[in-house]
């Protein structure tokens, strides 16, 4: 059983995307990140913010 988690706070996405805590935020009001909230804890699903970053891709 694998028992690695995709679970990220945002400290984690944070440091794991490179960017400021008011801009997880922002992104976070804007629906430009997907996240889960329960009461004030507030988590993010590797998998689903990097398939969202990728409607970011510039081509």
């Amino acid at each position: 059983m694998n028992l690695e988690t995709n679970w990220m706070s945002k400290s984690e996405l944070k440091d794991y995307l490179g960017f400021s805590m008011g801009k997880i935020e922002m992104m976070m009001k804007s629906n430009q990140l997907p996240y889960y909230k329960v009461g004030k804890n507030v988590k993010f699903k590797k998998d689903l913010v990097e398939q969202r970053m990728e409607n970011y891709l510039v081509k």
